[in-house]
């Protein structure tokens, strides 16, 4: 679990307790917690709050008019978003898959030397 924004507030309102105490002894999902501390106990405009349960479940939730953030899931889909919105992305975990193209190997292999340069 990753908290961010303002420090003070989370530490305040000890919010990755809060959110784990919602999911064992409240029986609420991974998203109903998180949801629950960013909207309901945090005051506007105080951030945010990136996190994965056991089962691999995802909730990136936020409080203010922005957030950058990015994921990605085994399969190698993923998103991007800073606002409301998300844009998808697919990434290469491993070039060697078979189940890639040639193409999607070229570039994965071109995109990783430009990182390096």
């Amino acid at each position: 679990m990753h908290c961010v924004g303002s420090g003070e507030e989370f530490m305040r309102h000890v919010a990755a307790y809060d959110i784990s105490c919602r999911m064992e002894y409240g029986s609420c999902s991974l998203s109903d917690a998180v949801c629950g501390l960013v909207h309901r106990r945090l005051p506007p405009d105080s951030g945010g709050v990136i996190a994965v349960d056991k089962t691999g479940a995802m909730c990136l939730e936020f409080n203010t008019p922005g957030m950058m953030r990015g994921w990605i899931t085994h399969d190698g889909e993923g998103g991007v978003g800073i606002w409301g919105e998300t844009k998808p992305v697919r990434y290469l975990l491993r070039p060697e898959d078979p189940s890639y193209t040639q193409d999607e190997r070229r570039s994965f292999c071109s995109q990783n030397m430009e990182a390096r340069r």
